[in-house]
């Protein structure tokens, strides 16, 4: 339910205790290298509380911190039907909240979608893992869910995960070996194409 990586213009700031982070913007609408196919556009906007202090977007706390940091967010996005000044379309709520500490990360997100044109639908996911190692071997464990139409029955997607990080060199996720396998169950599917396995491995470099 959430919007990929669009062109457009964004603006981003935080207060000087940096509590409470901001972005704004205004995209394409049809995702990374597309023209808008009806020439409307997307707005989209973001607030962070994060009440103990700074709370970086990287996930896990592989480097333990020294203290506790949490964060409440709430965000939106508007993704007109058409060009001009109508402002029929599509609209996207989340709600999310995190908490890191002493090598353990937890985090939640809840979204809704409701347009004209497009089938209302919401999700959720639920993660934490822990850093065994610190620096070293992180494990982690997910849940997440989507109803993609709302107003159809028995069309309800899970995902249930657990997976391993391997972090080299102390470089974090810059330099690292993921692994996971996971439970996929649709709802709309019966017999065996109900419930399937993924396992996936993965190595990353980033420089």
């Amino acid at each position: 339910l959430g919007k990929g990586r669009d062109v457009g213009l964004q603006v981003q700031g935080r207060t000087s205790g940096r509590t409470l982070s901001y972005n704004a913007g205004l995209f394409n609408g049809a995702g990374e290298g597309n023209p808008s196919p009806s020439g409307g556009h997307m707005a989209v906007a973001r607030l962070s509380w994060q009440p103990l202090g700074e709370f970086p977007l990287s996930q896990g706390d592989i480097r333990p911190s020294p203290a506790p940091r949490a964060f409440l967010d709430a965000a939106a996005y508007h993704s007109q039907d058409e060009a001009g000044h109508s402002l029929d379309g599509t609209t996207g709520l989340a709600l999310g909240a995190g908490l890191k500490a002493a090598g353990l990360y937890v985090s939640a997100e809840g979204i809704r979608r409701q347009g004209r044109t497009a089938a209302d639908a919401q999700g959720w996911h639920a993660q934490a893992s822990y850093g065994v190692l610190p620096e070293r071997l992180e494990l982690a464990l997910r849940h997440a869910q989507v109803d993609p139409d709302l107003s159809a029955g028995s069309d309800l997607r899970t995902e249930t995960l657990a997976g391993a990080n391997l972090f080299f060199a102390r470089a974090g996720h810059n330099l690292k070996l993921t692994a996971d396998v996971a439970l996929l169950t649709d709802a709309a599917r019966s017999g065996d194409d109900r419930n399937n396995y993924r396992t996936r491995t993965q190595f990353q470099l980033v420089f």
